[in-house]
Order: C-alpha cells, then structure tokens, then sequence
C-alpha cells in the first residue's frame, strides 16, 4: 500500500476493484483505513466503479 511504483498502484488498485464486487464491506473499511497514507492511484482505480456518493467517503482528509 505504500509502494510508490506506479504500476504497484494500478496493480493494487484493481485488486481491490475486483474484491470490492464480491466483498464491499470489508473492503470498503480497508480503503478507509489507508486512504490519507497510500498512493491516490490506488483509490482512485479502486472506486472507479463506486457511485459518487460512495467515492466521495474516500477523498483523503486535511
């Protein structure tokens, strides 16, 4: 999660993508627990298929 490859992310992002379809609750906890310290590329592929009001809870915190 705090690797800062870019293709790691992508990677990681997309796992958590798939895993999200089958498994959105814990999955959902897991993203808001590293949101404000992991790269915004895995967030960012990892909501895209979230509706916006559920992807809006993982904007990272001030």
């Amino acid at each position: 999660m705090l690797d800062e490859s870019e293709d790691v992310q992508k990677g990681l992002g997309t796992l958590l993508r798939e895993l999200w379809k089958k498994y959105p609750d814990e999955t959902e906890d897991f993203l808001l627990k590293w949101k404000d310290d992991c790269g915004r590329l895995i967030i960012r592929y990892a909501t895209e298929k979230m509706d916006k009001e559920s992807n809006k809870r993982f904007k990272k915190s001030k």
